[in-house]
């Protein structure tokens, strides 16, 4: 049996041996890496548009960009932890989130409006995979990461509801 813990990012192999038990991490390890870089590219596409957006409701955006990437960088410290406390290895750079991550980059400029609408995309993206990977770690007894995503769900659930109020 292989302990080696091996993933691709881009051209970088990353390989960790360091697992805790004979089992070594349970398998989703590797979602919680993949739900990682999705919150990395996220919390880096909020920032962009904190620094970027312009228009009559700039100061209003601004401030809810800063709540919501504030709020993004729990959920990564979260992530990252649970992903070593389960004996993964977590993403670690912003060149493998971008290898692994299903969401896109913003990088052409964008309206205000726009941003709204993809943040709110990616936030509806974002609450079900947290929802999958909770079921999948309460199926795999993990309590403990079922109970951190869950909560980070019902967070951001609120911000969904208010981005689209927002956009009617």
């Amino acid at each position: 049996m292989d302990l080696n813990h091996r993933q691709t990012y881009g051209s970088e192999t990353v390989v960790d041996s360091g697992a805790p038990s004979v089992a070594g991490p349970p398998e989703h390890v590797d979602v919680l890496n993949e739900l990682l870089a999705d919150w990395l590219v996220f919390d880096q596409k909020l920032r962009s548009f904190r620094w970027t957006v312009t228009g009559p409701r700039c100061f209003e955006l601004r401030t809810k960009f800063d709540e919501l990437f504030r709020q993004a960088g729990r959920v990564v410290d979260d992530l990252g932890e649970r992903v070593v406390a389960l004996g993964g290895r977590p993403i670690g750079s912003l060149l493998q989130a971008l290898g692994t991550t299903a969401l896109l980059e913003s990088s052409s400029p964008v309206t205000a409006r726009q941003m709204v609408e993809t943040v709110a995309a990616d936030i509806t993206s974002l609450l079900g995979t947290l929802r999958a990977v909770a079921a999948q770690a309460e199926h795999g007894g993990d309590r403990a990461t079922c109970n951190t995503v869950e909560t980070h769900a019902d967070d951001f659930e609120k911000s969904l509801w208010m981005l689209r109020a927002w956009l009617a």
